[in-house]
């Protein structure tokens, strides 16, 4: 798991488990990924999927 999110249970069936995502709840996402969604920079963006896939990253609080 490369991110936690902070999720309410609106339904838990046989077919399916529904959460919802309140706005404004903290999550914990890697340090390159956080970096690009704040300055929107593509090449930052890139090397943080880089990093997420040889499972190298460290997790930052966001929001």
């Amino acid at each position: 798991m490369w991110s936690e999110k902070a999720l309410h249970v609106i339904g838990d069936t046989r077919e399916a488990l529904l959460t919802a995502c309140c706005p404004g709840a903290e999550a914990r996402w890697p340090s390159l990924y956080a970096k690009a969604r704040a300055g929107g920079d593509h090449s930052v963006r890139m090397e943080a999927f880089d990093a997420i896939a040889a499972g190298e990253w460290e997790l930052v609080l966001g929001v």
